[in-house]
């Protein structure tokens, strides 16, 4: 006879970065229907307005397409999925920690863990207090780190540079030479569709290894039974 059990603990969790995942199978897509309409729109009023024919009105009108599809639309729609990454994340830890800390009915919370960074925090909280791992991989965690800079950059100045403190422009320098995909275009961070797949990789391996150590598995199980 095979039982069935589930255990829905942080399924909420899973869902959400598996919808993380089927969405930036279709981000790219989006760019270039966005760069295809821009395109049509911006020849269309030079058509409406008798400039098509015009050298100098095409050509500035080219160079504003360009900038647009190298710059802003990519940051304009890869930022707010980094963005969107570090919150499920951050999300799974909170909810994982609450978790372990109302089963073993432990006083101190992870809100109440002081450290220079979320994963600093996140991994003092495991590692000292309740004795579990963050991450098996610490090279991996350190990228995850990376991405919460980042993230902490496009939220809060949606990418410019210069609107950080000079120890965050030294951060996110130092990430951007770590990641040769990611531009500094006119001074906004610019991350490329490689580094978005590369992060969502660490972020969804990272968060359900933790899910699964501390539930001891899957959230669905059969087993064999009498």
């Amino acid at each position: 006879m095979v039982r069935f059990s589930y255990d829905a603990r942080f399924s909420e969790n899973e869902y959400d970065l598996w919808a993380l995942g089927e969405y930036l199978d279709r981000l790219e897509a989006q760019l270039v229907t966005l760069r295809t309409s821009d395109e049509a729109r911006t020849f269309a009023e030079l058509s409406a307005e008798g400039l098509l024919d015009d050298e100098e009105s095409r050509t500035i009108a080219w160079q504003g397409l360009e900038e647009r599809a190298d710059r802003v639309y990519p940051r304009l729609l890869r930022g707010p999925f980094l963005v969107a990454l570090w919150g499920c994340y951050e999300a799974t830890i909170l909810n994982v920690a609450e978790s372990i800390a109302t089963e073993r009915k432990l006083s101190l919370q992870h809100r109440d863990i002081r450290g220079e960074s979320a994963v600093a925090r996140a991994r003092k909280y495991f590692v000292d207090y309740l004795d579990i791992a963050l991450d098996k991989d610490p090279i991996r965690e350190m990228r995850i780190n990376d991405l919460y800079v980042l993230r902490n950059a496009l939220a809060h100045a949606n990418g410019l540079v210069s609107a950080n403190s000079d120890d965050g422009k030294r951060r996110i320098e130092a990430i951007v030479g770590r990641n040769p995909t990611i531009e500094l275009n006119g001074g906004f961070i610019v991350p490329s569709a490689e580094y978005l797949r590369s992060a969502f990789d660490d972020v969804d391996s990272s968060a359900r290894d933790l899910v699964q150590r501390v539930r001891g598995g899957p959230a669905f199980r059969y087993e064999e039974g009498t």
